[in-house]
């Protein structure tokens, strides 16, 4: 039995297309699960802890999802500067990456 190619264009960088679109949509279904998941995880760990999910394939507006209250990030914001802010005020102790 042969199987037939998803892509069968024979264009040129056809295919090259077709893998960055597959790569677009995997990506997009990582951050879905991911956004799921961020609010019982936040609970779980308490009132004093923030999870901030980015997509940083669209930088002026990377925050995608966030769960917690400690910088008061907002989705669709890149908010680079509202986690210096509560550092500078003493609201984040600690961050991991």
């Amino acid at each position: 039995m042969t199987l037939a190619r998803a892509n069968s264009d024979s264009r040129p960088g056809a295919n090259a297309t077709s893998h960055s679109r597959r790569a677009q949509q995997d990506a997009d279904r990582r951050l879905r699960i991911l956004a799921e998941i961020i609010g019982p995880l936040t609970r779980s760990l308490g009132a004093n802890y923030e999870i901030v999910l980015h997509d940083y394939r669209i930088p002026d507006r990377s925050v995608v999802a966030v769960a917690g209250r400690v910088t008061e990030r907002q989705v669709g914001r890149h908010d680079n500067l509202t986690l210096a802010r509560a550092i500078y005020r003493g609201r984040v102790s600690q961050i991991f990456l």
